[in-house]
């Protein structure tokens, strides 16, 4: 069976209005929309994959062109089951291009229709084929800056909730988290990421605080990532976990956090390393080791990863995509679920997505 075809949709999907937004209630900037690329790939049999990337900050025009223009010609009439030789294809190709990124962003959506199609064939849902380590996986919500929004989460039943750290003030931020936590209560699980917008010593004087004052349960992104030393002292230092692992831009970024397990969560991004294949490969190297892994949003494919694969240890639920979907993942009393139906078991709302498509 070979690839006929691939097609490219581009949406401008609003940020979330629901009951939670990433924007959150109380932030004066208001949100803007995400940028969505969803790619098809079809196949001489008939059968269908679908593939989803995005992005938060701009070049969804870049990213549709690469698509386009670039990767689908290299893919066109290979083997559709044949994902490692297409992914080396298209990563030799253009290797002198992905300076910044931007082809593994593009083709996340080609291998991760490419997943789609396999389970698809096997009619299985991904997260049977990748293993069926669990029926459900336990989820978190992320906030921002909002008490109310830490309180419908925990409404909703979730395991807890991730702040997202926005004031770039160190006393702001620890109110900020004191007050999720004052609405939260004691015992539910509670993080804070910081997108390393702090330097070490910062990041030490405000991991003590969430330590000693509010029982954080990680501290993520506190300061530069490639900054391992830096890390380091801060695993060494405070009792709470260390999370990092988004800014992952392929496996081999991981290894000298493997090799002396300084983070106690990895947090890949599906996007970010270009695709699933390259995901489940960074896992593969995280298994001897005591690290869990917590996919970087997107719970469409978090969810097949976190019940597919042991060493997942939850998803984080945004709401994002949601829109989109007649058919996506479920949430219920703090647990995704995970779709019955073969692949992805996405079911495209096609007049929402036709509204929201740039022309």
């Amino acid at each position: 069976m070979s690839i006929s075809g691939v097609v490219c949709r581009w949406l401008k999907v609003p940020a979330s209005r629901g009951k939670v937004s990433l924007a959150g209630g109380d932030s004066a900037e208001p949100a803007k929309p995400v940028d969505v690329i969803l790619v098809e790939i079809q196949t001489t049999e008939g059968v269908t994959g679908l593939g989803v990337t995005l992005s938060h900050h701009g070049g969804a025009a870049a990213l549709l062109a690469l698509l386009e223009h670039d990767i689908a010609p290299l893919v066109r009439d290979e083997d559709a089951a044949a994902h490692e030789k297409i992914g080396a294809k298209v990563k030799q190709s253009l290797r002198r291009l992905d300076s910044d990124g931007l082809i593994s962003r593009a083709y996340a959506a080609i291998d991760i229709a490419l997943w789609d199609l396999k389970g698809k064939l096997a009619n299985l849902p991904l997260w049977r084929l990748l293993g069926a380590a669990r029926p459900t996986a336990s989820a978190f919500l992320t906030v921002r800056e909002t008490r109310q929004a830490a309180k419908k989460a925990a409404e909703l039943g979730a395991i807890g909730v991730r702040v997202e750290l926005a004031a770039c003030d160190p006393e702001a931020d620890a109110q900020t988290v004191g007050e999720v936590r004052a609405s939260l209560g004691d015992a539910a699980w509670l993080a804070a990421a910081a997108n390393e917008r702090y330097d070490l010593g910062t990041a030490l004087a405000l991991g003590q605080i969430f330590d000693n004052e509010y029982a954080l349960d990680w501290f993520e992104s506190p300061t530069i990532s490639s900054d391992i030393r830096a890390y380091r002292k801060l695993s060494s230092r405070l009792d709470l976990a260390i999370a990092t692992g988004d800014r992952f831009r392929s496996p081999s970024d991981a290894r000298g956090w493997l090799r002396h397990p300084i983070a106690r969560v990895l947090r890949p991004d599906v996007l970010r390393l270009g695709g699933i294949t390259p995901w489940l490969r960074l896992a593969a190297m995280a298994e001897p080791t005591p690290i869990v892994l917590s996919p970087y949003r997107l719970p469409e494919i978090g969810i097949h990863l976190a019940c597919g694969i042991q060493i997942v240890q939850a998803v984080e639920w945004v709401d994002t995509l949601s829109p989109l979907w007649e058919v996506g993942p479920e949430f219920r009393n703090g647990q995704l679920v995970p779709p019955t139906a073969p692949g992805l078991g996405l079911v495209l709302n096609e007049k929402t997505v036709k509204r929201l498509a740039v022309s």
